[in-house]
């Protein structure tokens, strides 16, 4: 999608789109809102001062949309482009032994236990041994600063899918 292409959409296309990236409504609002952007940079510089307002039951909405490492489904409705990209972040997971995928279903169990929403971590490019020493390190996090490193995490993935929705074309 072009920069044109996204200021011409329709406000619900628009929203849409923006819920792929990242599906928290106060920020989807404001980014279809903010529309038309000046640039690629001026979406993204928006796109962060808007997380920067996110409040913690935005964050557990946008939590929903994402399926559980190593898992195609998540507990809130994906777009086909929300689960598209998703499928293609977690690849490094899928192409695991038996052992790893049975730790990390363990540890996903423990982490939704400990802190009561699905665990987030910015999967690009990452091994199913990376995600699972991510997994097990942050078992250890008090609720707060697992919140914060929730909120980071997620903003890392709707910036690269910023990217991918204008490498979308």
């Amino acid at each position: 999608m072009t920069l044109a292409e996204l200021n011409a959409l329709e406000p619900s296309a628009a929203a849409g789109a923006f819920s792929a990236c990242l599906a928290a409504p106060a920020w989807v609002a404001r980014m279809v809102l903010a529309r038309p952007f000046a640039s690629r940079d001026d979406v993204i510089g928006t796109a962060e001062s808007a997380a920067d307002e996110i409040l913690a039951g935005e964050w557990a909405a946008a939590i929903a949309h994402h399926p559980r490492i190593g898992e195609a489904h998540s507990v809130g409705t994906m777009s086909a482009r929300a689960g598209a990209w998703s499928a293609a972040e977690q690849a490094g997971v899928g192409d695991t032994d038996d052992a790893t995928r049975a730790a990390l279903a363990r540890g996903n169990a423990a982490y939704e236990a400990r802190f009561g929403h699905t665990f987030i971590v910015c999967a690009t490019g990452k091994s199913a041994g990376d995600v699972l020493a991510a997994l097990v390190a942050r078992l250890s996090n008090d609720p707060i600063t697992e919140q914060q490193v929730t909120a980071g995490e997620l903003r890392e993935i709707a910036r690269l899918r910023l990217a991918r929705l204008f490498a979308d074309t």
